[in-house]
């Protein structure tokens, strides 16, 4: 297969939301839904987008996204979007927002309800502009063609790929992530490093993806320390908005084990961040042994010592930043290993997976982690 990328016009700098209007009007859509959660509606960060627009009033306001995004979520801002009579959506927030925002975007133009394009892609034939401003540093959905929504909050999330969910528009300003936590700044930042890890690791060629992961990783590794410590720090959360992005873009390539384990322990409530830095600790041995090169490579592009292993490194920098490095540790209960193994050799990161996990290697894999 021919490699695709297909990428959103990007907007990347201090003061880049200014361009929400010129976005707008180049996308023809004068009356979006601003969809975003309670938290950025309460910290002032909805504001500052709301100001971009300038007293425009042609817009609706839906900030009830939850933490963790839902079916119900989303057809509650698909009523919005239709009495308010929209024709676009601006997605403000997180991956959460913006996965909610990808799918909103399929409903408002084709109907029916999340379950139905789960799984689905050939059934996603046309979207509405999408404009996304993300708010958190690390989960790629601003670039990637992939929505992951749960269908109840007690169940794990289900995805869809398709490159139309690749928003039309991405502004990415750091200064919308100067109010994320120190926790959800580290969580969101080693989510970045994933992406990276796994898209280096995955089956498919596709140079240029290959080549923003590397790239991703170095920013990562050399700025997210300083993010972590200094919120404030322009330059750092510049560089974490950029690895960001540049994982989304990784994506395309694919991902692996690590992915895969963390979408089998996302049945319960622990930051998606966690626990994918979580799968990439469980599962390094693992995909490492079948590319030592490009380990290597890795551990070259975090700036590791010779002989410093790529492992090593992401636990030091785990550690460094403050995330658990077990589930139980990260708050996750495994009530059945065997249950959660089976779970992830469901998943389907497991197509592009360069060295394709047995249930019996998950079960290990997740076993060492727990």
């Amino acid at each position: 297969m021919t490699p695709v990328l297909s990428l959103p016009r990007l907007f990347l700098a201090a003061g880049a939301i200014q361009a929400l209007p010129q976005a707008l009007s180049e996308l023809g859509v004068s009356r979006p839904l601003l969809v975003s959660d309670r938290n950025l509606a309460a910290c002032g960060v909805l504001g500052q987008v709301e100001g971009a627009l300038k007293g425009k009033s042609g817009y609706a306001v839906f900030d009830a996204i939850p933490e963790n995004p839902t079916s119900a979520g989303v057809l509650e801002a698909l009523a919005a979007y239709r009495e308010n009579k929209c024709d676009g959506v601006v997605a403000i927030g997180g991956g959460s927002v913006i996965d909610s925002g990808k799918m909103l975007a399929i409903l408002a133009v084709q109907g029916g309800t999340p379950d139905d394009y789960m799984g689905a892609p050939d059934k996603v034939k046309a979207v509405a502009p999408l404009i996304v401003l993300p708010t958190t540093a690390g989960t790629g959905s601003e670039a990637s063609p992939a929505s992951s929504i749960h269908p109840t909050p007690s169940e794990r999330g289900l995805g869809v790929a398709s490159l139309l969910l690749v928003p039309k528009v991405a502004i990415c300003d750091p200064d919308l992530t100067y109010t994320l936590p120190r926790r959800l700044t580290a969580a969101t930042g080693m989510d970045a490093l994933s992406h990276c890890i796994e898209a280096v690791f995955a089956a498919p060629e596709n140079l240029i993806a290959e080549a923003m992961a590397y790239n991703g990783i170095r920013r990562v590794s050399g700025f997210l320390r300083r993010a972590v410590e200094n919120g404030r720090d322009p330059e750092a959360r510049l560089e974490i908005m950029a690895a960001a992005f540049m994982g989304g873009v990784a994506i395309h390539k694919g991902l692996g084990p690590a992915h895969a384990i963390a979408i089998a322990c996302g049945d319960q409530d622990v930051n998606h961040g966690v626990l994918s830095n979580i799968g990439v600790v469980a599962s390094l041995d693992f995909v490492a042994t079948h590319a030592p090169d490009r380990a290597r490579r890795m551990a070259h592009a975090m700036g590791l010592a010779d002989g410093v292993s790529l492992k090593d490194g992401v636990i030091s920098l785990s550690q460094d930043i403050g995330l658990p490095l077990t589930l139980s540790a990260a708050g996750y209960r495994v009530r059945d290993l065997e249950e959660v193994a089976q779970a992830a050799l469901d998943t389907h990161f497991n197509r592009t997976a360069a060295r394709k996990p047995t249930f019996d290697d998950y079960r290990q894999m997740i076993g060492a982690v727990m």
